[in-house]
């Protein structure tokens, strides 16, 4: 049976690390490292930028204050962009649901540079057929309107949707929607043939 697959990006399709980010940034600003992490943690801007709040001029601009140092927004972009891993499991499992007709749409809490830098180009996103990012949405997981949102573009499907955060899922099976954890793609392959999306 067909049906509707939901994907977060992050520590699912592919491995990313936030700290690599700090770290890089650090470097590239000459900013100490415990004053990035305030700023993108503390004072909200990961929040901010997610939610399509500030862009990137405004996060490059913010941070040349900070600095005593002088760079690029190319570096900076680079830095921030640079933290992403392939996974060949998941490319090779998301590759068979495709095969198989399945919907497959990315529901990720993400920014205008991880996903028009760096993510899009990727093989695994561009198996995929629509997108739910946050950035674009102005909605950021756990909120339940990016889950109801999910539902409406399900229209009455079977559907399902795969998160690493056990917060986000559990948010999204109030909402309605069919959800489990990722921990991996051996165990992910075995739930998605218990609920019929591969046989």
């Amino acid at each position: 049976m067909k049906g509707v697959i939901f994907f977060d990006i992050g520590n699912v399709l592919v491995n990313f690390s936030h700290e690599k980010m700090y770290r890089q940034v650090s470097t590239v600003t000459n900013i100490p490292l415990d004053q990035i992490k305030n700023f993108f943690i503390d004072l909200g801007y990961v929040e901010k930028y997610e939610l399509g709040l500030v862009s990137e001029n405004e996060i490059f601009e913010e941070l040349s204050k900070l600095s005593k140092n002088t760079f690029s927004k190319k570096d900076l972009v680079a830095a921030g962009i640079d933290i992403f891993q392939e996974s060949k499991t998941m490319f090779d499992l998301v590759s068979d649901l495709k095969k198989l007709g399945h919907r497959l749409i990315l529901l990720s809490n993400t920014c205008y540079a991880h996903f028009h830098h760096k993510l899009k180009f990727m093989p695994i996103i561009k198996l995929f057929d629509e997108k739910i990012l946050s950035f674009e949405k102005k909605l950021r997981k756990p909120d339940p309107k990016i889950y109801k949102l999910a539902l409406e573009m399900a229209n009455r499907e079977k559907s399902f949707y795969i998160d690493d955060v056990p917060e986000f899922v559990a948010v999204a099976k109030k909402t309605g929607l069919d959800a489990e954890v990722f921990k991996s793609a051996e165990e992910l392959q075995e739930a998605l043939s218990e609920k019929g999306f591969i046989i």
